[in-house]
């Protein structure tokens, strides 16, 4: 993959050009919500429309729920849904666009990354919401890129990555924004997420010049690439019994989902090939499904 497939399939040169549609009042293209099995079959659409988008799906911990991005006429909010797609609810109306919600092991909270509309697209902060559209709080205000959140076991404290001293590394913060520190030993990455045990840490690192997926120590120790190549691969989910990580990759020139095993063999495809663009995989409690977008095909 050449140097400027690399640019093109850059997650932070997605991302602004989404969000830059969003703050121009320009509708992104369209994607779909898409739920199949944990080996990839039996695929089926939840929420489809040629001119919506649905965007960072994410399951509530009972699993009877799921958040997720919609854009509207000139922003981005989060809503709340019963997991067949029912009893579709509104949850944020804050006047920025609202991304990525990630639910709370005690399902209380739900955190998000925003932006403000026609502001400027390159400061993404993180911001909470209790699941009934109150107590809305920002949590971080570094006026520069956050990206990636994952809670602690007893939804004490947030995990995330951020650029805020010129290079992503990786923090954490109390679930009131308060004490954001570094992790004891420096990660340069983002997108970061815990084990379900909490000893570990999965994320992304371009640290060998291409975005791969690393695990570590939940301290930061024995950091180790998972998916050394000249691929492009982001946004790391845990199953639910910690045995294998999901995550979007693209190669070969095209995106899909792919499921590895917690120490990285047996890398494989569960889409293939369905969209020319699908991420932000997702997994059920149960650990039996996985949700994820994709682009919809006209």
């Amino acid at each position: 993959m050449n140097h400027l497939h690399r640019f093109q399939r850059n997650k932070l040169t997605i991302f602004a050009s989404i969000f830059f549609l969003v703050s121009c009042n320009t509708t992104p293209p369209p994607t779909s919500l898409i739920v199949m099995n944990e080996d990839g079959s039996n695929l089926r659409t939840l929420f489809s429309d040629a001119e919506k988008s649905y965007w960072g799906p994410a399951w509530s911990p009972d699993g009877t729920q799921l958040a997720f991005s919609l854009h509207t006429t000139d922003k981005s909010e989060i809503y709340v849904a019963q997991a067949d797609g029912t009893g579709i609810t509104q949850l944020t109306n804050n006047g920025r666009s609202n991304f990525m919600p990630t639910w709370s092991p005690d399902g209380k909270i739900i955190a998000f990354i925003s932006h403000e509309v026609g502001g400027d697209t390159n400061t993404h902060e993180i911001y909470s919401i209790h699941v009934d559209g109150t107590q809305e709080t920002r949590l971080t205000s570094n006026e520069v890129w956050e990206y990636g959140i994952s809670w602690s076991r007893d939804s004490q404290t947030i995990l995330f990555g951020s650029e805020r001293n010129g290079s992503w590394e990786i923090y954490t913060m109390n679930a009131d924004g308060s004490t954001q520190t570094p992790l004891p030993i420096p990660a340069h990455g983002n997108s970061p997420v815990w084990s379900p045990d909490g000893l570990k840490i999965a994320f992304t690192s371009n640290r060998d010049g291409d975005d791969d997926i690393w695990v570590m120590n939940a301290d930061g120790s024995n950091q180790k690439n998972l998916t050394s190549n000249d691929d492009w691969d982001d946004q790391p989910q845990w199953s639910p019994d910690g045995t294998q990580i999901v995550f979007t990759s693209y190669r070969n020139e095209i995106v899909n989902i792919y499921v590895m095993n917690a120490d990285g063999s047996e890398q494989r495809s569960l889409t293939n090939n369905i969209s020319s663009d699908v991420g932000i995989p997702n997994w059920s409690p149960d650990g039996n499904q996985l949700i994820f977008y994709a682009a919809v095909t006209k």
